[in-house]
């Protein structure tokens, strides 16, 4: 069925996807089989979040905030003024990310002016150790929450995705516990990373699309109810 409201509606319908296939997912661990072909033995879970996590962050992003900035995009906020309205004020100038709505008890670790990692080597202990410890994660909590998902926007837009293992370290072989997204600051040699844990980006993507629903995501089916 054609959407509606394509920015709205194609968040729920990850969601689904998402909350259906993830148990599946997680109870799954793919071993010779997926070594034959080159890929890394292991449960899917990661690669999963990562796939539905780009629809889910990019069109309300995209074509309800932005429109805002009158940046040239699509603009999907006639649709649904509530929902638009509701976005802004979450993504405002004294906003911070550790109160948002829909980021309730998932912890982030966050720090700035970090030496940009060699995009061919990844990152290295100069970014990991930066986002160890309780600094790093009261620098996510008082982020700007516009700052935040710009951030992590970018980082899914460009690639600048890195897998940890339980240390928070690149370990080749291991088994992926944590993720950390870069933004590099323009024309810099600096970025800003965050790093969370895959349960944790699992909640916050349920909570993110559950408050966008609350607040005009199925606003047509709340209507019929």
């Amino acid at each position: 069925m054609v959407p509606d409201h394509f920015s709205r509606d194609v968040v729920q319908r990850c969601r689904i996807l998402l909350d259906g296939l993830y148990p599946i997912v997680s109870s799954r661990h793919y071993g010779s089989h997926t070594v034959e072909h080159g890929y890394a033995a292991g449960p899917f879970t990661t690669t999963l979040l990562l796939s539905m996590s780009m629809p889910m962050l990019f069109l309300p992003l995209e074509r309800i905030y932005q429109p805002n900035l009158r940046r040239q995009t699509v603009n999907d906020r006639h649709r649904s003024e509530e929902l638009a309205n509701h976005i802004d004020r979450a993504l405002g100038d004294d906003q911070a990310f550790g109160a948002a709505p829909f980021n309730a008890d998932v912890t982030w670790y966050h720090a700035a002016g970090v030496p940009a990692p060699d995009p061919s080597a990844g990152l290295g202990r100069r970014q990991t150790d930066r986002l160890n410890g309780a600094e790093a994660q009261c620098d996510a909590a008082k982020a700007l929450t516009r700052d935040a998902l710009r951030d992590l926007r970018n980082a899914l837009a460009h690639g600048a995705i890195h897998y940890l293992d339980a240390d928070g370290h690149p370990t080749e072989g291991s088994f992926v516990q944590q993720l950390a997204f870069v933004n590099r600051h323009q024309n810099s040699q600096t970025c800003r990373i965050w790093k969370v844990k895959e349960e944790d980006f699992h909640q916050f993507l349920q909570q993110w699309a559950q408050w966008l629903q609350l607040h005009g995501l199925d606003k047509e089916i709340a209507d019929a109810a």
